[in-house]
């Protein structure tokens, strides 16, 4: 699956929020991590089950990828609802994104 061109930097905002934090949580604090850790640690974050909760959200009629780490200051729609949009496929997608970084 390819990440269409128009959401490339929000999906590389998203793995890059989901690199952090999957480092962050595996890092010792007595030693830095080896890199068969380090490979680990990327196999772990980049598996397209840690992308559930990303997907589509439509403001004021354009789609925009949205989830943890992707940040909307749209101060139009604060207090509009909205629907996000998810599906296996855009985890799949992230999930190649991030593997390939």
């Amino acid at each position: 699956m390819i990440m269409p061109e128009k959401y490339r930097c929000d999906a590389c905002k998203a793995v890059m929020f989901q690199l952090d934090g999957a480092l962050r949580a595996k890092q010792p604090r007595e030693r830095r991590l080896k890199q068969w850790e380090y490979t680990d640690v990327f196999d772990e974050a980049c598996d397209h089950e840690s992308f559930k909760g990303y997907g589509l959200t439509r403001v004021l009629g354009v789609n925009q990828l949205s989830g943890p780490g992707i940040k909307k200051q749209d101060p139009d729609t604060k207090n509009i609802g909205h629907m996000q949009l998810n599906s296996e496929s855009w985890s799949k997608r992230l999930g190649q994104e991030c593997r390939s970084a």
